[in-house]
């Protein structure tokens, strides 16, 4: 099973293949959200881009960009090439490291 680091909360969690960011930051106790975002979010629909992550190493150990992170790229959301939607970015493998930065 892969093993999610999560920074700066230096957590870390093995998941299943196939899990999501998402999943695993919900198992581990980690917030992908503060203030009243973690109320008002798209619940892993990979619509509001308040989940997003910065992947720091094993980004090979994910899935690609999937139709969902594509069209919110589209939409405007600003996400520089090491920037994923936590909701909508699986697991394939790797360990892998992200950065949270709640917004």
């Amino acid at each position: 099973m892969p093993r999610v680091t999560f920074q700066p909360a230096d957590v870390s969690i093995s998941q299943p293949t196939g899990a999501t960011l998402r999943d695993a930051a919900i198992a581990a106790g980690v917030p992908l959200h503060a203030g009243l975002r973690r109320l008002l979010n798209c619940r892993g629909h990979g619509l509001c881009g308040a989940c997003r992550v910065k992947v720091h190493s094993g980004a090979d150990g994910l899935g690609r960009v999937g139709f969902r992170e594509k069209l919110a790229r589209l939409r405007g959301l600003k996400l520089d090439d090491a920037e994923r939607l936590a909701c909508r970015t699986e697991l394939t493998g790797a360990d892998v490291v992200v950065e949270t930065t709640p917004a």
